[in-house]
């Protein structure tokens, strides 16, 4: 699930095939995806061993990331890519996720791990990567997430980073986030 060199370059060189190629879905054959398939295959049948097994690969990754955040930034990449497919049961293009792996505490990863991300400033001080990686998050989880309105000035300064990826994710999320109906009514 490690983020490899290509990946890196194709985010720098050419941001909109990074962001089409990432939000593509199935139809993309990537190595990323196949392994987030297989994870999400396990934990159709196996959530709890699981989720407790790559739980600590995760809490490894955020860890290091921790530590150094400038030098570590692949590992929170990588944690959180692990993290969203231990998550994601079920993926609606409309509502985002539908159905949430219950082992997983979504909403504490959430506050302790995307939230700070999102509020540090736009550029600089979060590899642009790690930046998308949490405005992706909230795109995903948006029906998951408590006060996902409150965010919304938070994306909308991400919209004038420097960085093609991240304003492009930013505003995907924000669109995303504005047309979600959860039970007929908008988000």
């Amino acid at each position: 699930m490690n983020l490899r060199e290509v990946d890196e370059e194709s985010f720098d060189d050419d941001p909109m095939a990074y962001v089409h190629l990432d939000l593509e879905g199935s139809e993309s054959d990537t190595r990323r995806r196949a392994a987030s398939d297989l994870v999400r295959g396990l934990v159709e049948h196996f959530a709890q061993q699981v989720t407790e097994i790559f739980g600590r690969y995760i809490q490894s990754f955020l860890e290091g990331y921790a530590k150094d955040f400038k030098q570590n930034w692949k590992a929170k990449d990588t944690a959180l890519y692990l993290i969203t497919s231990l998550c994601a049961k079920g993926v609606h293009q409309q509502s985002g996720i539908i159905s949430l792996n219950e082992f997983v505490p979504l909403v504490d990863l959430f506050n302790g791990h995307i939230l700070t991300d999102l509020q540090a400033p736009v550029d600089g001080a979060i590899h642009p990567i790690v930046k998308v990686d949490c405005i992706k998050f909230v795109m995903i989880f948006r029906t998951q997430l408590p006060n996902i309105k409150d965010l919304i000035p938070v994306l909308i300064s991400h919209l004038g980073s420097t960085s093609p990826a991240v304003y492009t994710y930013a505003s995907i999320c924000i669109e995303k986030v504005l047309t979600t109906r959860v039970e007929e009514k908008f988000l």
